[in-house]
């Protein structure tokens, strides 16, 4: 392969950022033992509107999350909002709501510069009893020492809790979560209602990581 080819495709690769071929993520949650799921129950959807919601971007993935859940098999799932006005009852309530969150944490950025290579090279002048020879230690690039720094990490999150409607008790709650970069906001939101949705397990409580594998020419802009 042509060098300059290959150092081109690299750079490109690196400044897409987002181009991958995998996404990763996180599920848990927990469930009611006693509490029957079924996918005849009806399901109603509202935005959370607690303290730290983000209720009006979480507005833009209703609609999602409803499809979501009718592909998951659920075959009475409504907006709350849509219901309210027709005064029909429902048998559990989805209260959801997206987020991120941006922490900064400290560690040690390496310092670079030129170095002692471990090798030296020898220059001889002269001949006889006027030979005059000098050393002279080559450098190379390499890590000079180490500094405090300080670096961000960005979560994203889907957040769901699970309502029986008839006794207004909490049956069930569920958190998507990735730390993936150079994703946009959308792509993230979109990525966890599809993939939370996809994993739920009535049955028993989780928490695990799990790896996608993306479409080719998937992109997380």
């Amino acid at each position: 392969m042509n060098i300059k080819f290959f150092l081109a495709l690299l750079v490109l690769l690196q400044l897409s950022g987002c181009m991958t071929t995998s996404m990763k993520g996180g599920y848990s949650s927990q469930v009611d033992p006693e509490y029957s799921f079924s996918k005849d129950k009806s399901i109603a959807v509202r935005v959370f509107r607690g303290e730290g919601n983000n209720s009006l971007e979480t507005k833009h993935y209703v609609g999602q999350i409803v499809d979501s859940l009718k592909k998951k098999g659920f075959k009475n799932v409504y907006l709350y909002k849509d219901l309210k006005q027709t005064e029909k009852s429902t048998d559990i309530e989805l209260i959801v709501n997206v987020y991120k969150r941006t922490k900064s944490y400290q560690y040690q950025s390496a310092n670079y510069g030129m170095v002692n290579s471990g090798q030296s090279h020898t220059n001889c002048t002269g001949y006889g009893n006027t030979l005059s020879c000098t050393n002279t230690n080559l450098k190379t690039y390499g890590v000079t020492g180490y500094s405090p720094a300080t670096g961000h990490l960005t979560g994203y999150y889907f957040m769901g809790y699970w309502i029986d409607d008839k006794k207004d008790e909490k049956i069930m709650f569920t958190l998507g979560s990735s730390y993936e970069k150079g994703c946009s906001d959308n792509a993230m939101y979109k990525f966890l209602i599809e993939q939370t949705i996809e994993r739920l397990d009535f049955d028993k409580p989780n928490k695990y990581e799990y790896s996608v594998e993306m479409p080719e020419n998937y992109s997380c802009k």
